[in-house]
């Protein structure tokens, strides 16, 4: 073999056809070539062997060395953050506040701990993982097993050398699975499989604060605690529905907003939000679409519909196609719009649609983490799509899931609820929904409804009668 090119004669040949016994040439022969260097050698070898050359001056060399994180299964927790080592601190703000507000036992546990005793220091999702299959398996009281809520601080992308230059650090990278959508050819993230088994539903109920920086997660987290621990105002007592254009691809054209009207029927029969609070914006493909809560496309309404969100509101959903940034084309509601709402009362939002929770995009935030990430506006935490899923599904899952909700459970459990009713034809959406923020949070209560006062007269008998 010839191999030309190199800037010094100091050239270094490995066979390193087993990776794990890497075995050093010691035969070659290096010389001047056109101004370069040239390496020669010769190898007998049955079948094909991998190498690993480079001149000296082109070889990696060790920046510093430390030891491992301590990390141990010996502190049983409920609710497990793992994070970035750079926003340690603000996880354990995070931590506290579950441990006062819920009553939940709590972990943290850094990335670079789990890498360091799982993974031989090196980044790897499957890592992170097994760890936290292991804590799972190790964490029981009274024979139950005790983990019930996975928090992963930090964004993830699926370019993790960075071969689209956007530079996106991988603080928690996502779990990719080939083929985890029929109707997505390639692979998909998937935070639920992190603590859970495929297409199966929930041991563990899992959700992402995307960050990037920890200015960004104590804002986060800040937005969190304070939702929670603040008294709702008279917002609280709305409901917001959003759909789409009708989809008439298909033979039998798709109604977005009668799978909307579905989902209020669910919310309105729980008793926890009235008829009169529902608040509706739903695009029409006739062009002579009018209100009260129809319209053509345009920006009427969206202007409607951000005047809503900047009003408050207690849930906000939505049924229709979306991209990674927006919904419904034409546009109804874009991450453009997000700066311009304002502050305003947070919301939790269920998207009832596809991509919009796609986190793993290395570009610009993808449109529930711009919803999430804004300080003082858009939404505490939502339930969304991290792929592409079928609307029969969607539709499935939001009667049961907003009753949940509607009906004080965390967000993670009514995750749960929504995924519990879906069928086996549409199970590939246990695997790709997720909470985008926190599953243990719970939405804020609506307004006490009227007390009344009963008076029961009381009757006595005469004796003898």
């Amino acid at each position: 073999y010839r191999l030309y090119g190199f800037t010094s004669q100091d050239v270094i040949a490995w066979d390193v056809s087993d990776p794990l016994a890497p075995v050093q040439l010691t035969g070659p022969s290096v010389g001047p070539a056109s101004g370069t260097w040239q390496l020669t050698f010769t190898d007998a070898a049955a079948s094909p062997h991998t190498y690993a050359i480079a001149a000296a001056n082109g070889l990696k060399h060790i920046s510093a060395v430390a030891p491992a994180e301590p990390l141990t299964l010996d502190q049983p927790a409920q609710y497990l953050i793992v994070t970035y080592p750079g926003f340690t601190s603000v996880a354990q703000a995070l931590a506290q506040h579950r441990q006062s507000h819920n009553g939940l036992t709590t972990l943290v546990v850094s990335t670079q701990a789990i890498y360091d005793h799982y993974s031989y220091g090196l980044l790897d999702p499957e890592a992170i993982r097994s760890f936290v299959h292991d804590a799972y398996a190790a964490w029981q009281s009274g024979g139950a097993h005790t983990l019930s809520y996975l928090v992963l601080l930090g964004d993830g992308s699926y370019d993790f050398k960075n071969r689209l230059n956007w530079g996106l650090v991988n603080y928690v990278p996502p779990y990719l699975k080939d083929d985890i959508d029929p109707n997505w050819a390639g692979q998909a993230g998937s935070d639920h499989l992190f603590a859970n088994e495929s297409k199966t539903l929930p041991s563990v109920l899992v959700g992402r604060i995307p960050v990037r920086t920890a200015s960004d997660a104590t804002a986060v987290v800040r937005k969190i605690i304070a939702y929670e621990t603040t008294a709702p105002g008279g917002w609280s007592q709305y409901g917001l529905f959003a759909a789409g254009d009708p989809d008439t691809t298909y033979a039998t054209p798709y109604y977005f907003d009668k799978a909307s009207e579905r989902a209020v029927a669910a919310a309105v029969a729980t008793g926890r939000i009235s008829a009169g609070s529902i608040r509706r914006v739903y695009q029409s493909l006739e062009p002579d679409a009018a209100p009260p809560h129809y319209y053509a496309g345009g920006s009427t309404g969206t202007d409607v519909l951000l005047n809503f969100l900047r009003a408050g509101n207690r849930i906000t959903t939505f049924f229709g196609h979306s991209s990674w940034y927006g919904w419904s084309s034409p546009s109804l509601f874009h991450v453009t719009d997000v700066p311009s709402l304002g502050p305003t009362p947070l919301t939790v939002l269920l998207e009832m649609t596809c991509f919009t929770g796609a986190f793993y995009h290395p570009g610009d935030p993808v449109l529930d983490e711009a919803l999430l990430l804004a300080p003082d506006r858009g939404t505490v935490s939502s339930v969304s799509p991290l792929s592409l899923g079928n609307a029969a599904g969607h539709d499935m899952m939001a009667g049961p899931l907003l009753a949940s909700l509607l009906q004080g459970n965390t967000i993670g459990s009514a995750l749960y609820s929504g995924e519990a009713a879906l069928d086996s034809s549409f199970a590939d959406l246990i695997d790709t929904y997720t909470t985008i923020g926190d599953p243990a949070l719970t939405p804020a209560p609506g307004p006490s409804g009227p007390t009344y006062s009963v008076m029961i007269p009381v009757v006595e008998r005469a004796s003898g009668h």
